[in-house]
């Protein structure tokens, strides 16, 4: 999950945009290990857990979304596509 994000950030900023709100941005330049532990930690709460409102729906249009508009391959985002469809 880190490393799809890190290739989603890197993707934003390849399009010429900035990673927003503050608290994002400063989350997009850790460290990958320190994403890693910051994801694991999140999701050992209950009410992040249950915030995906959406569902996996959400995620999976993002990441299309994110796909279609990369001018290379994003190879850790389409794992992470095909692990949705499980």
């Amino acid at each position: 999950m880190a490393r799809a994000m890190e290739e989603g950030f890197g993707l934003v900023r390849e399009l010429g945009h900035t990673v927003e709100p503050s608290p994002v941005k400063l989350f997009s330049r850790l460290p990958l290990t320190t994403k890693a532990a910051v994801i694991w930690l999140a999701t050992r709460n209950a009410s992040v857990r249950g915030s995906g409102a959406a569902g996996i729906g959400e995620a999976r249009h993002l990441i299309d979304a994110m796909l279609a508009a990369a001018a290379k391959p994003l190879p850790k985002l389409q794992r992470l596509r095909a692990a949705t469809t499980s």
